[in-house]
């Protein structure tokens, strides 16, 4: 049986104004995942993903970089109990 799992990553860093949510969602429609992305008050960027483990860690690996204009600083990654909380890919406001 296939492992799901939940994680919720916060990026730190030149992260918002470089397209990085752009970023995110473009990649996330390639991969059967779920959950959001959205710019913090803090100037972080919140993730949270759910689905098959393998490919919410595949995911995770493919944008941990940014796109091209951003610069991160730190990549923090917490694992949360799956809940099957959403039915798309989307940007969060």
């Amino acid at each position: 049986m296939t492992e799901m799992a939940c994680a919720r990553a916060l990026i730190t860093g030149r992260v918002q104004g470089v397209g990085f949510r752009f970023f995110v969602t473009t990649k996330a429609e390639g991969y059967p995942i779920f959950g959001f992305v959205r710019n913090l008050e803090t100037g972080a960027l919140e993730i949270e993903v759910e689905g098959e483990k393998q490919i919410v860690m595949d995911f995770l690996n493919e944008i941990r970089k940014g796109p091209r204009h951003s610069e991160v600083f730190e990549f923090q990654l917490e694992w949360k109990p799956f809940k099957m909380t959403y039915d798309r890919f989307f940007v969060k406001y």
